[in-house]
Order: C-alpha cells, then sequence, then structure tokens
C-alpha cells in the first residue's frame, strides 16, 4: 500500500510557460529519502485553454494542474494551501530551478 503524500511542493504561475517547464522538470527530479510528495502548479493566466494545453505536456506526470480566473500571488497561494490535501506546503517560484534535495 502506498503512504500518501506528506507535503506538497506548489508552483503559481501567470503565462510563464517559458520558464515553467524547468521547474517543473527540476521538482520532478527530487530524491527526497523518506518523503512521498506531491507536485501542485496554480495557474491563473487569463487564457484557461492555453493553461490547460501547457498542462497536457505533464499528462501522466505525478504533476497536478489548477486553473483559476482569478489573479493575484496571493490568490494562488491560497488556493494552493486549500487544495494540497498535506499538511505541509512549500512554494516555489516558478522561475527556480531547485536543487534535486530541495
Amino acid at each position: 500500500m502506498s503512504r500518501p503524500a506528506s507535503l506538497t511542493a506548489c508552483v503559481c504561475t501567470y503565462q510563464r510557460y517559458d520558464i515553467l517547464g524547468d521547474c517543473l522538470n527540476a521538482l520532478l527530479k527530487q530524491s527526497p529519502e523518506n518523503t512521498k510528495y506531491e507536485i501542485l502548479v496554480v495557474d491563473n493566466s487569463p487564457n484557461e485553454s492555453e493553461a490547460k494545453a501547457f498542462g497536457q505536456k505533464f499528462q501522466g506526470s505525478p504533476i497536478k494542474f489548477l486553473w483559476t480566473a482569478t489573479p493575484g500571488l496571493s490568490n494562488a497561494r491560497n488556493i494552493g494551501a486549500q487544495k494540497c490535501g498535506t499538511d505541509i506546503i512549500a512554494y516555489i517560484d516558478d522561475d527556480a530551478i531547485c536543487d534535486g534535495q530541495w
């Protein structure tokens, strides 16, 4: 039986698809020893179809994409906190490339 995720890495983004992929690929390469984690993207870009098209590139990965029409970083972070389903949430900027042990 797989244990549930204990933390969420949350990436909030707004029309930055040119750099978001690098951030997500780095998150997918994490190698925590005893931690199961999930990745959540909260996208509040104005074009929902463009946001969904970008998310399709990661279909089949453990990344969960959420789109919201309301812009603003604090709104996106609040949605991430509400939807993450874990006790711990770590926010990372969409232009950050994390180390493999982040």
